[in-house]
């Protein structure tokens, strides 16, 4: 066996023997509350506590309504962001661009080299004024995992030039919006 397979299967082992297959799956929280150094690790490796139960061939735990709802939530805007390549509030974005007069400057969805080697996916780059647009939806909101990640994302491209994250909730008033990103582009507006 590779090492791959070995880590694999002992901490399936390891969730098994502290959540026994003979009961109902636990809940997420409920790992991270007795189990925190598995959870963090399943996390880690698995990206995510549901990915990881699909591989441990254990049955997913009953979701709250609340979950229901943002799981088919996402699902809808994972659906039309893949058909379209575009999220509703990215197409946004792009329209006030355009009003701008900047739709020909920014490359929508450039990739970026990361410090680990890999590349994150920038939703708007200039690469002339080195200018970053980050647009977050309701995900990147509702998971501090994910608040985190983009806040380290923003400290590593802020060495290279400026960065703007737009919040689902910029979006609530367009001309307002529209200003902000006027301004971070003729060097008023820094994060």
């Amino acid at each position: 066996m590779d090492t791959q397979t070995n880590i694999r299967r002992l901490v399936i082992e390891d969730f098994n023997s502290s959540f026994p297959p003979s009961k109902p799956t636990p809940h997420h929280s409920t790992v991270k509350k007795r189990r925190p150094d598995l959870y963090d690790f399943i996390m880690k490796k698995y990206n995510g506590y549901r990915a990881f139960l699909r591989i441990a061939k254990r049955k997913m735990p009953r979701t709250s309504r609340k979950e229901r709802a943002f799981i088919k939530y996402s699902s809808n805007v994972s659906r039309h962001y893949y058909e379209n390549c575009w999220s509703n509030l990215e197409e946004l974005t792009f329209m006030v661009l355009v009003d701008l007069g900047e739709e020909d400057n920014f490359i929508h969805n450039c990739l970026f080299p990361s410090p680990s080697g890999h590349f994150y996916q920038i939703d708007f780059f200039d690469p002339f004024r080195v200018l970053f647009i980050e647009v977050d939806g309701v995900y990147h909101t509702a998971l501090p995992s994910q608040r985190a990640k983009d806040i380290e994302r923003d400290v590593y491209l802020s060495r290279y030039g400026r960065v703007l994250r737009l919040a689902s909730k910029d979006f609530s008033d367009l001309k307002e919006m529209k200003n902000k990103i006027n301004e971070f582009i003729n060097g008023g507006y820094i994060l």
